[in-house]
């Protein structure tokens, strides 16, 4: 074997390995964002207070899922959670809203078997922040909040092309 072409080979032997380590970083939040999660909620809320503070974290819930806009859009946790009108509000803060392209942004959850959409919109570079509200009685039986009350429904936050960008539970509490 000519050195050259050993020298060619060990580089081009060099260079899957560096390039499979380094794709193989993003796996993990590859297969999750390949794999849907289950939509029912587990039993366990992110619980919010009404100005959106944190009182008690869920470690599975509105977890950044996608590394396509990497740290420049944050999808903050709805609250209050749990609600008792069943209206939740989210804020979605683009950090660099001149060079971010958020392509769309959708909220669906389920009712039954059925997936409903709670919020589209195609155009979201209006504005670097936006708070936005969503009602859970669209997901319950009938539109009745009451078929609702004391139960859990998980919601799911897509861009336009259909990749999951987080997702997370909403308790409905059974007061008024």
């Amino acid at each position: 074997m000519k050195r050259g072409h050993w020298l060619n080979t060990l580089a081009l032997i060099a260079f899957a390995v560096g390039a499979s380590a380094v794709w193989g970083c993003n796996s993990k939040a590859d297969d999750l964002n390949r794999q849907e999660p289950d939509h029912a909620s587990d039993g366990k809320i992110n619980q919010t207070d009404a100005d959106g503070n944190t009182v008690s974290a869920d470690p599975n819930d509105w977890r950044l899922l996608s590394n396509t806009y990497g740290n420049d859009v944050v999808i903050r946790p709805v609250y209050p959670n749990p609600t008792r009108d069943g209206i939740v509000h989210f804020q979605l803060y683009l950090r660099q809203p001149d060079q971010v392209v958020l392509n769309g942004l959708f909220v669906q959850g389920f009712r039954g078997e059925e997936r409903v959409t709670l919020f589209s919109d195609a155009r979201v570079q209006d504005s670097p922040l936006r708070v936005e509200a969503l009602d859970m009685k669209y997901l319950a039986a009938g539109n009745s909040l009451a078929n609702l009350r004391g139960k859990q429904v998980r919601l799911f936050f897509y861009d336009n092309r259909g990749i999951l960008l987080t997702y997370g539970d909403v308790e409905i509490s059974t007061g008024n």
